[in-house]
């Protein structure tokens, strides 16, 4: 008696697990997710997997046919993407879901799915703000002069009085005679020939 028993044990098991490794066996993921664009918008990339690598999956219902499309068909062991663009001025939950299903045979019907993924993005899709830029000031010299020294028009003559006042050396070279001057100093030359 125990060794029918036993029998009957295995059979149920196998049974059960020929029944539902057939269930198991069609299957697929849909999932997202979200990021902030440099347009101020959230890009949402929804994908569906279709886990049942012999059939395609062909999508029955989708919640949002501007995203994914009633029709559209995963070959088996594919992954498919679909973007969706969002207004990226609050957060908010986006949920889409897929109804779906493989043949089962010639003649045998379809198995038929559901499954609902969600996105959540948190508050405002904002960029981070770049201060702008100031270049440094340039660094003064104290005591330094910024004055363009012009030399007087023409030769300085014999006999005549030059008086030059400068913050920085300067020589003047003319004709019959040099003027210099010191640094910081005005100073009075005369030089007569």
């Amino acid at each position: 008696m125990k060794g029918k028993l036993l029998v009957g044990a295995v059979l149920s098991l196998v049974t059960f697990g020929l029944m539902t490794g057939s269930v198991f066996a069609w299957s697929f993921m849909v999932n997202g997710a979200g990021s902030c664009q440099s347009d101020g918008s959230f890009n949402i990339v929804w994908t569906i997997k279709n886990d049942y690598k012999p059939t395609t999956f062909t999508v029955t219902q989708s919640s949002d046919t501007s995203v994914v499309p009633d029709g559209t068909t995963i070959a088996g062991g594919a992954t498919a993407t679909f973007p969706q663009t969002v207004n990226g001025t609050a957060g908010d939950t986006f949920k889409l879901t897929i109804t779906g299903h493989w043949p089962k045979g010639e003649d045998e019907g379809f198995v038929t799915k559901t499954e609902t993924a969600s996105v959540v993005l948190d508050g405002a899709c904002t960029q981070p703000v770049t201060p702008p830029v100031t270049p440094p000031a340039t660094p003064q010299v104290l005591g330094a002069s910024t004055t363009q020294v012009t030399p007087p028009a023409g030769p300085v003559n014999a006999g005549t009085a030059a008086s030059f006042g400068f913050d920085s050396a300067a020589i003047l070279g003319a004709t019959g005679s040099v003027g210099l001057v010191g640094f910081g100093l005005r100073r009075r030359m005369t030089h007569k020939v």
